[in-house]
């Protein structure tokens, strides 16, 4: 296994909510500390510090992403980040007392060279303008070369994208998503799969154009098509799980 050790800190959880616009107050310090328990670090902060460990020439080709949540992770608790090369592609793994949080009971994390397709269903566009100043410091936080950090940005403001338009509804589908919000029911995602198209001469200077699609259901699914100056960088299908908020802090490590 290619890794290395990684202690979040609440500031780098901090920091990473700002870089990539999640707002999602799960991640929130401040927010969190009312409840006495500490942040949860990001799905994508723990998937995106995998890949620090993955030859860029792999990224470089089509390939399929699969990333699968296991279980959270909070600042202060040492982790093992990195990936293990088998047959079928790039295992990633990012390892805490004994257990791959980028793994199920029956999934891996992921990077699988060759195309493959993925159920999209979009139906609003979403135009998030280019901030280079915020790009700098995504990479900042990732120290890792422009071509892999532009495209794992895009998946991190698409992911972004997602609590945007699920929190300004303008369709039935957004509406069931918010009012569940409302409720105090948040999303758990559980599983992230992206196709990426080999298109990495991305320009972290042009503006990223996202098309997101919302439904609702013993499930929350939530579709993203990114494209940069009219070609598509990515696509991308998630799936959430509906967590009363309540249960959700007791996942979170205690102050």
């Amino acid at each position: 296994m290619t890794s290395f050790t990684r202690t979040y800190s609440p500031s780098q959880v901090k920091r990473f909510a700002k870089a990539t616009g999640d707002l999602n107050p799960l991640h929130d310090p401040k927010y969190m500390a009312g409840y006495r328990r500490h942040p949860l670090v990001h799905g994508m902060l723990l998937f995106t510090d995998a890949t620090r460990t993955v030859n860029k020439e792999l990224l470089m080709d089509p390939a399929r992403i699969e990333v699968f949540l296991a279980s959270p992770v909070s600042p202060g608790e040492r982790v093992e980040v990195g990936h293990v090369l088998n047959g079928t592609g790039l295992e990633l793994c990012v390892n805490h007392e004994g257990t791959n949080l980028l793994s199920t009971k029956n999934q891996t994390s992921k990077i699988v060279p060759g195309d493959s397709s993925l159920p999209i269903t979009t139906n609003r566009v979403l135009m998030l303008a280019s901030d280079y100043e915020r790009f700098k410091r995504f990479r900042g936080l990732l120290h890792t070369d422009t071509e892999i950090a532009s495209l794992l940005y895009a998946m991190a403001r698409g992911s972004a994208a997602i609590y945007r338009c699920a929190m300004s509804a303008e369709n039935e589908e957004e509406r069931k998503v918010q009012e569940g919000v409302n409720r105090g029911v948040l999303p758990v995602f559980s599983s992230l799969k992206f196709q990426t198209t080999g298109n990495l001469d991305l320009d972290p200077r042009k503006d990223l154009e996202f098309r997101v699609g919302v439904r609702s259901g013993k499930t929350w699914r939530f579709s993203v098509q990114c494209y940069q100056g009219g070609k598509e960088v990515y696509s991308a299908s998630h799936c959430a799980f509906p967590f009363p908020k309540a249960e959700i802090l007791k996942m979170a490590k205690p102050l």
